[in-house]
């Protein structure tokens, strides 16, 4: 579970405004549901992009979250 922090309540007002204005938005689409609209706010990537990470691990947004980098032990979103 996330620490709660400045950082963390910023992107989530970022991110419930901009789903406010109109972002697109799809339940079913890692690159623009609740999480995928979050990560775009918080690592600048593309929703193409979140969803290209996603179709190449197993699972739901849960098990993504936990998978790691080896070798520098960042999560592999960034890797």
């Amino acid at each position: 579970m996330a620490t709660p922090s400045f950082t963390l309540i910023d992107a989530l007002r970022k991110t419930a405004e901009k789903l406010q204005n109109g972002a697109s938005y799809t339940w079913g689409n890692h690159g623009i549901c609740n999480c995928g609209n979050l990560l775009q706010v918080v690592t600048k990537l593309s929703k193409e992009e979140i969803l290209t990470y996603a179709h190449t691990g197993l699972g739901e947004w849960t098990e993504l979250a936990e998978e790691y980098c080896n070798v520098t032990n960042t999560p592999l979103i960034y890797c």
